[in-house]
């Protein structure tokens, strides 16, 4: 049972949390260890530590990444880039738990609402 709304969302993230880890443990061993839920002034984020898992945002977005620079030269012009294979884990993961997610929260404001005496 959550005692603030913080906690509250928080227990609805790490729902969201974690599959994102089951999804992107099928392809990854990096970026489910580097993902986590956090809070920071009030605000509660599902998030993945781009410097522990640095693939991870390629295979979210879909983006181009560096593969290799020419040899001697370290210029961002330099490099040889390629298209990450889309794996959109955190939305995936978002789409599948949102309903449990909001079911969580929704319960939690519930247990407030009655801790402060509404029926």
């Amino acid at each position: 049972m959550a005692v603030s709304d913080t906690e509250a969302l928080t227990e609805a993230a790490r729902i969201i949390c974690k599959r994102a880890k089951e999804i992107s443990g099928a392809f990854s061993v990096r970026i489910p260890a580097a993902t986590h839920v956090t809070v920071s002034n009030g605000t509660v984020a599902v998030i993945t530590d781009g410097e522990a898992a640095p693939n991870a945002a390629p295979f979210e977005a879909g983006e181009l990444h560096p593969l290799w620079a020419h040899v001697g030269s370290w210029r961002y012009e330099h490099y040889k880039w390629g298209r990450q294979p889309y794996r959109p884990y955190m939305t995936m993961a978002a789409l599948d738990k949102i309903q449990d997610a909001c079911e969580a929260y929704a319960e939690s404001v519930y247990d407030l609402a009655r801790k402060d005496g509404f029926r």
